[in-house]
Order: C-alpha cells, then sequence, then structure tokens
C-alpha cells in the first residue's frame, strides 16, 4: 500500500506499525523517526512563524476570514499515487482537515479524532487493521498500557498544565489523563475536553505547585526562550517545568507513553533532556 501521512502522529503510527516502508509522503511537521524527512512534503502552514502572540492572531485572523491554515501540494499529492491519506478532523489548527483532503483526492482517506487516550488507542488499533496489522497494534496498546500503568511516580504534586504561553491556554484532551499517570494533579485541564484560554489571575487562584509549559509544536528551547521573553515564572510566583511538547505531549501518537514517563519523572525532581526546571 502507498501511504501518504499528512498528521505527525499518524506518521508516528504507521512507523510503530513497522511500515514505513509503505509511507511515500509526508506533512512538513513529520519529523519522527528522523528517517521519514526524506519523503516528500506535501503540505505546508499557511500563516508567518512567529513568537506565541504573533501565531495566535495570525492564526484568529485567517479563521474569522474563513481561509485554511495549511496549503496543500495536491499535485504532488497525486503525483505520489497514493492508496491511503491519512489525516485529521479533531482541530483545525493542528494539521491538514479532512474537509479538504476528501475535496481533492479519490483515493482513501483515513482520519484521526482522539479526545483522551482510550481514543489514541482505538484509532490506533483501527488504522493497525485497515494496514492488516491489527495484531501487531493490539500488542503494541497492551504493553503501552502495561507501561502507564507502572509509570506513576506518585508525587502527588498540584499541576496547572499551559499549552499556549501569550495568551495563556491551558490544557485538555488526553493531558490531564498523562499528568494522573505520571502523579500528578491537574487543576485547570479536563481530560477530553478542548483546552481553554486561561490568565495568570486564574492559574494563581489555583494555587499549583508548578506549572507545566508544554506549547504545541515548540521545542524545548523555543519554549524556554519563548518563556525567558514573557517572564513566565516569575509573573506565576510558581516553579515551571518547560518541555519539547512537539515530541512528548501534542502528538496524539505512540510517544504519549514516553510523554508520562517523562512527566513521571520531571516530577520527581529529576533533571532530562527532553525538560528543563524554571524557577
Amino acid at each position: 500500500m502507498r501511504i501518504v501521512s499528512l498528521l505527525p502522529a499518524a506518521t508516528e503510527m504507521v512507523c510503530a506499525l513497522g511500515l514505513e516502508s509503505q509511507l511515500v509522503g509526508r506533512s512538513h511537521e513529520c519529523d519522527f523517526p528522523s528517517s521519514v524527512s526524506a519523503l516528500p512534503v506535501c503540505c505546508r502552514a499557511s500563516f508567518p512563524d512567529g513568537n506565541s502572540a504573533a501565531i495566535d492572531l495570525s492564526v484568529k485572523s485567517r479563521v474569522r476570514d474563513g481561509l485554511s491554515l495549511y496549503e496543500v501540494d495536491f499535485d504532488l499529492l497525486r503525483s505520489l499515487q497514493p492508496d491511503l491519506v491519512l489525516t485529521q478532523d479533531q482541530c483545525e489548527v493542528c494539521a491538514v482537515s479532512l474537509s479538504q483532503v476528501e475535496a481533492m483526492v479519490d483515493c482513501s482517506v483515513f482520519s484521526l479524532r482522539p479526545h483522551c487516550l482510550e481514543e489514541v488507542w482505538a484509532g490506533f488499533l483501527d488504522l493497525a487493521h485497515r494496514l492488516g496489522a491489527g495484531q501487531r497494534g493490539s500488542n503494541l496498546v497492551a504493553a503501552w498500557r502495561q507501561r502507564l500503568a507502572c509509570c506513576n511516580g506518585g508525587s502527588g504534586r498540584r499541576v496547572v498544565t499551559l499549552e499556549w504561553l501569550d495568551p495563556l491556554m491551558g490544557c485538555g484532551g488526553w493531558t490531564p489523563e498523562l499528568v494522573s499517570c505520571a502523579g500528578g494533579v491537574e487543576l485547570l485541564g479536563q481530560a477530553g475536553q478542548h483546552a481553554r484560554w486561561t490568565s495568570l489571575e486564574e492559574v494563581a487562584s489555583l494555587s499549583p505547585e508548578v506549572v507545566l509549559l508544554i506549547p504545541c509544536g515548540f521545542s524545548l528551547e523555543r519554549t524556554l526562550r519563548e518563556a525567558a521573553a514573557l517572564g513566565l515564572a516569575s509573573r506565576l510566583g510558581v516553579p515551571c517545568i518547560a518541555f519539547d511538547g512537539n515530541a512528548l505531549f501534542n502528538r496524539s501518537g505512540p510517544r504519549l507513553v514516553d510523554s508520562a514517563e517523562h512527566l513521571a519523572r520531571a516530577l520527581a525532581g529529576e533533571d532530562g533532556e527532553l525538560w528543563t526546571w524554571i524557577r
């Protein structure tokens, strides 16, 4: 089968199933495993890069004007002659939309729409069966469930998790579940719900012991730069832990298990390559 993935999480799922050789195209954000970087890039963001505030303004402006946030090179996509295109219909900001793809391709389209961990695993199993790898998919999910059950650091820390830094946005989806698996107590975000905007005053009113910074699509280095520029730790008045949200928390794929394990270590006070304490 020839597969084009327009969603990083889906790309990681295909590779976890041992089917990377079937991928013939990817999105501009598909970067794990690193070997997929050799694939043709079929889409890119249509809004300019910048700091958190600039990106937020650009995205809101395009959404208000009814413009797409991603541009797909459909000539390239069709030239790759895919049998299956992978995308999502969960978040219009996160990746190419299902409707945009369905309107322009003749092949089958598979879309992911998870709002919690169980839906992440269910989507992975659906894709595994679609690709003829159902047994391998089941075995992997069983192993991931076991790892999540064993990663609890028992810290009991009261935390607030932020998925955007300017303006501030709390967390939602599967992230509160990952916090719980890691032994923390999420005070703002609710599992299975959309993330919502918040404020310094609301975060302070919850009296967290630590604030987790996992801005969507940001590397650890970029998160640290943004947090420093905004003076978040001092303005919040509590220690923060900056993470590589792009690698760990933002993608609804296999590495969410890694996210919970890393978070358990971070909440226990350990140092790591994918997170940094800001005090």
